[in-house]
């Protein structure tokens, strides 16, 4: 065997333990690489938490949002229809004013 293939024999360790749940996965990794990494996992673990709830909070809102345009739309609509209907009633009045003001007898 080569001096480089003896040393690798030498650095693998004969059996590895591994942990049978999270907790004990979890002292491993702390005990193997130190305890940044538990705490960068929990970590990305709240962030991703985070992101997911503020994401549903605003398509929430782009919902809601759609719906006010919705509504908005339909009482301008509303609105241009009782303007037009105004529009109208105003003209036929003014119609009948004069109407009614060419047929009084004039006054003495």
């Amino acid at each position: 065997m080569t001096a480089a293939v003896e040393k690798a024999n030498a650095d693998v360790p004969a059996n590895v333990s591994v942990p049978a749940s999270w907790a004990g996965l979890a002292m491993w990794v702390a005990g193997k690489w130190g305890i940044g990494i538990p705490i960068a996992g929990v970590f990305a673990w709240f962030l991703m938490t985070v992101y997911s709830d503020l994401r549903a909070e605003g398509n929430t809102k782009v919902e809601m949002v759609k719906g006010m345009m919705e509504l908005q739309s339909a009482n301008v609509q509303a609105i241009n229809a009782v303007s037009d209907a105004v529009k109208q009633n105003t003209a036929e009045l003014k119609t009948l004013r004069q109407e009614f003001d060419h047929s009084k007898p004039p006054r003495q």
